[in-house]
């Protein structure tokens, strides 16, 4: 009775006690390689958020727990991913200046509004309406958002000055404008360290193109004396693992009394929105490979719960990553066993490992950015829905044009009321459609 009730309320934590005991050797190989792909991005992500390397740390430890007991998903790796990344940055653009603690603690303030409308959304069944939500539509932010990531990753790729605006013409015309300022060695470093990365899976599958690379770039920095010809370098992240503060709510109050409160909120909804269909849309490819069922409200709850958590231990906003819960389960992840090694690995870091990472060059996190989010970039749907559904075809440009050109949060808002309008369209089509066959089946049977 209890084994069933576990099962139904908190299938993750049953997954873990009854399936994990006889699966550690995969488990354990899936949570070391998931950690090794995590750390990086972590500190990558965090820099896209405005935010210090240790803050990214800080947001792939503790939301992991909180995940992990209530969670549907098994083998869902949450913790910071690039678009919601980009959205913090978004949200808290003009509110506090970045990298101060003002900015971190606001970022904190973030997770928790963010936490809280996922525990909302839960409460109000919102996981129900994930059907209505277009694939073209999601797959149009998805492409423009990953292009505007990788737009905004130029300036240490090539180590010149860029605004960071969420414009995408904007930040290429500004490169362009600035092309005779680009510092070689860093843009040799940027481009050698993507090599690296996207390079050697495809020579061998078996290759952590991502740790070689970072650890090749570690050493070449700091034998070479990168630094010193004007290579950005991560340099020294405090060493310790992230303590328990309670939410102020003073300064809560402060940032959503202060003129900026419609920015945060409308902020927090994107965000939550943008990690449940990130959770879920991943969580059901990886679960229908396995044989198991994601319940969509308990995914809103589980994000809820690791994001008010991740805020109460330094973190910013999280949600479940593509690149690491794919690697996870090709590594032979299938219990959340994985995840807690996953945790492990990446406290033992953060508590006494991060000297390592000293010569770090930024160009290699932001490489690892731009090989990450390429693979979100697909031109292929549009071409498809051409030939077979133009009204869906129609929102995947909408969507990918306003995301590109508006910003995220607008094209977050005009997907969903453009996919909600398709829906009510084909629902009122296939209505009258069945009434006028209903009145020619009438027709025909009065007739003599």
């Amino acid at each position: 009775m209890l084994n069933n009730k576990l099962q139904r309320y908190l299938p993750n934590l049953h997954s873990l006690l009854i399936e994990s005991p006889r699966l550690w050797r995969t488990e354990l190989n899936a949570g070391i390689t998931t950690a090794a792909l995590l750390i990086p991005q972590s500190m990558a992500y965090a820099m896209l958020a405005g935010l210090p390397p240790q803050v990214g740390l800080y947001a792939a430890l503790t939301p992991i727990l909180a995940y992990v007991l209530l969670g549907s998903t098994r083998t869902l790796s949450v913790g910071p991913v690039a678009m919601d990344s980009l959205l913090t940055m978004a949200t808290l653009n003009g509110v506090v200046a970045t990298m101060s603690a003002p900015y971190i603690e606001a970022a904190g303030l973030l997770a928790f509004i963010v936490g809280l409308s996922l525990i909302l959304m839960s409460i109000l069944k919102v996981g129900r309406l994930v059907k209505f939500l277009s694939p073209a539509m999601i797959s149009g932010f998805t492409s423009a958002a990953a292009l505007i990531i990788a737009l905004s990753q130029l300036n240490h790729i090539l180590g010149i000055p860029l605004d960071r605006s969420i414009g995408a013409y904007h930040i290429v015309i500004e490169a362009i404008n600035k092309a005779h300022l680009i510092h070689p060695l860093t843009f040799i470093v940027g481009l050698g360290s993507l090599l690296i990365f996207k390079g050697l899976p495809k020579l061998n599958s078996k290759y952590p193109g991502g740790l070689l690379g970072i650890v090749t770039m570690i050493i070449l920095t700091s034998t070479f004396s990168f630094s010193e010809r004007g290579v950005e370098i991560v340099g020294e992240i405090p060493q310790g693992l992230p303590s328990f503060t309670m939410i102020n709510l003073d300064s809560l109050l402060a940032l959503l009394t202060g003129g900026h409160g419609a920015q945060l909120l409308g902020g927090a909804l994107s965000i939550a929105l943008l990690a449940f269909m990130e959770a879920i849309s991943v969580g059901m490819t990886v679960s229908k490979q396995q044989g198991y069922q994601v319940k969509p409200g308990q995914e809103l709850m589980a994000l809820g719960a690791s994001n008010i958590t991740g805020a109460l231990f330094g973190a910013y906003p999280i949600a479940g990553g593509f690149s690491r819960t794919a690697v996870n389960d090709r590594a032979g992840a299938r219990t959340p066993l994985a995840s807690l090694i996953t945790f492990s690995v990446v406290a033992v870091v953060a508590w006494r490992l991060t000297p390592i990472l000293y010569y770090l060059p930024q160009a290699t996190l932001s490489a690892m950015i731009i090989g990450a989010v390429y693979g979100l970039i697909d031109f292929k749907e549009p071409h498809r829905l051409l030939s077979t559904d133009r009204l869906q075809a129609l929102i995947w440009f909408a969507t990918f044009v306003m995301t590109l050109t508006a910003g995220l949060q607008s094209g977050i808002l005009s997907g969903v009321i453009l996919s909600g309008g398709a829906h009510l369209y084909q629902l009122a089509s296939g209505d009258a459609e069945a009434l006028t066959s209903a009145q020619n089946e009438e027709t025909q049977e009065g007739k003599p």
